[in-house]
């Protein structure tokens, strides 16, 4: 492990995707232990959640079921125009509506191509 040959605040580790790798980081926020998970920040990067969004929104439902609040944040990125910023703003939005307490969401996009 990392912690074996850095300093690490374990309190405060981060886990980045980008791409598939990004939806990897959104499933990551939902199913980490919520009593003590391993990472505090989670980075998606122009996450494609187009793909698979019943399965999301099961994730993100049975996370709730087992605890209403997510002690996390959570950076969003997208890529605009060629890109999939139109479907991370929905889901963005999705996710604002839900009001999950401790839940920091954070939203950047960029003039780029996925």
């Amino acid at each position: 492990m990392i912690e074996s040959s850095y300093r690490i605040n374990t309190d405060n580790r981060s886990f980045q995707g980008a791409s598939f790798g990004g939806l990897t980081a959104t499933v990551f926020t939902l199913i980490d232990d919520h009593q003590q998970p391993l990472f505090k920040n989670y980075i998606a990067n122009d996450a494609p959640y187009w793909d698979q969004p019943e399965l999301m929104q099961s994730l993100i439902e049975q996370r709730l079921l087992i605890e209403n609040k997510i002690d996390s944040n959570f950076y969003i990125t997208s890529a605009f125009p060629l890109g999939n910023h139109l479907t991370v703003i929905n889901f963005i939005e999705g996710m604002e509506k839900l009001s999950i307490p401790n839940l920091a969401i954070h939203h950047e996009w960029y003039l780029v191509h996925h």
